[in-house]
């Protein structure tokens, strides 16, 4: 039962079992208690107030928290599932397209600057980002120096290097996903 959908009806069975709750509870040995406390009635009443704008907002916060969890793990799982698509391209051959370089920095560090600044936005503990940040500039610098032919870059020698990086970069990836994790 949706809460904002059904809110009336969820009143109306709510104060009905209340009145009925309260009139069954009157019973002394079949006795009935005409008497109605009116202390103990607006101190039931101010408790209930209490009761339900508390789980009202465990709830909002429940429901904050879970959002801000699925967009940044759909975002982080987006870039680090092209990270590691880029990652296979590497480790299949001795060469790769600039088109493919190209696109790491457009769909991987561009999107990993994004997460930064919503992590920043939600006054999250953004040293992780940082670091993964720091290690994809340091990817992407082993290739700036490599020789390039025919619009391809050539890295045989560097190849234990680049998938050392890689490495390094997929356990930052990890690491930011525990933080989200966390939230």
């Amino acid at each position: 039962m949706q809460w904002k959908a059904n809110r009336w009806i969820f009143f109306l069975f709510f104060f009905s079992g209340c009145l009925i709750s309260y009139l069954l509870s009157q019973f002394h040995f079949l006795e009935i208690n005409y008497e109605v406390n009116i202390i103990e009635t607006l101190i039931a009443i101010l408790g209930i107030g209490v009761v339900i704008y508390i789980a009202d907002t465990i709830q909002k916060n429940i429901n904050r928290n879970q959002n801000r969890y699925s967009f940044l793990e759909n975002k982080l799982d987006d870039c680090w599932m092209r990270f590691i698509k880029l990652s296979k391209l590497i480790s299949i051959d001795n060469k790769i397209p600039l088109e493919s370089l190209s696109s790491f920095n457009e769909d991987i560090v561009h999107q990993v600057s994004f997460i930064k600044n919503i992590f920043a936005g939600f006054n999250m503990d953004s040293t992780c980002l940082i670091y993964l940040e720091s290690k994809l500039d340091d990817f992407e610098d082993v290739f700036d120096d490599l020789k390039t032919k025919d619009n391809i870059k050539y890295y045989k020698k560097e190849k234990q290097n680049i998938e050392d990086k890689m490495a390094v970069i997929n356990e930052a990836f990890s690491e930011v996903l525990n933080v989200i994790q966390k939230v």
